[in-house]
């Protein structure tokens, strides 16, 4: 559950009790008709001709025989729609008039940092490899001058390696140092410092 947004479980259970499942899921031109004590409709996630999406208002939870595709009104909107959780969540909590407070989430800026610098040395190993692969055809050089290659290949790796650790043993000022230290080293090297991850931001 998104600690940012507030939402808690008696929110979301709130947000079920007023929202008629059946009313909702007509509300977005679905054909639903009355079959027993249950509703049925043609599922608006697959094409068919023959009603297999049956609709449980009581319970607040629909199913189709025919796609497998299930869930309640929360789960419905976000499928329709393609709405994120807190977004399917903030809308059905208007349209019932559930209010929902938003907490600011201090860890919001780090942890954005810390998925760019992921994102960054993700794409470092993924060149590493390109190179790997494109430099195989081209082995022309003398054999020293690939070992010599070879061995920058390793260090570099090695290096990443040794920041990896030490980030995830909380030297985190020592890791982001470690890994910019790769920059010079090609062309190919993630620019570390360019997703605003610093030394001073990763003790922040």
């Amino acid at each position: 559950m998104p600690e940012g947004f507030g939402i808690t479980d008696a929110v979301l259970d709130e947000i079920k009790q007023r929202i008629d499942l059946g009313d909702l899921i007509a509300s977005y031109g679905v054909d639903v008709r009355h079959s027993g004590t249950a509703l049925k409709a043609c599922c608006p996630f697959h094409h068919e001709k023959t009603p297999s999406f049956s609709i449980n208002p009581a319970k607040g939870f629909y199913h189709c025989f025919g796609c497998n595709e299930s869930g309640d009104a929360i789960k419905f909107v976000q499928k329709f729609e393609g709405l994120s959780f807190p977004e399917a969540v903030k809308k059905l909590a208007a349209k019932c008039g559930v209010t929902i407070t938003e907490k600011p989430d201090p860890e919001a800026g780090r942890r954005k940092r810390l998925y760019a610098l992921m994102a960054e040395l993700a794409s470092f190993y993924r060149r590493c490899l390109l190179m790997t692969r494109e430099a195989a055809p081209r082995a022309n050089t003398s054999r020293s001058a690939t070992l010599t290659r070879r061995r920058a290949r390793r260090g570099r790796w090695a290096t990443l390696r040794k920041a990896a650790r030490r980030y995830a043993s909380g030297r985190r000022s020592t890791a982001i140092r470690t890994a910019n230290s790769q920059r010079p080293a090609s062309s190919y090297c993630p620019n570390i410092q360019a997703t605003g991850y610093t030394t001073a931001s990763a003790d922040a």
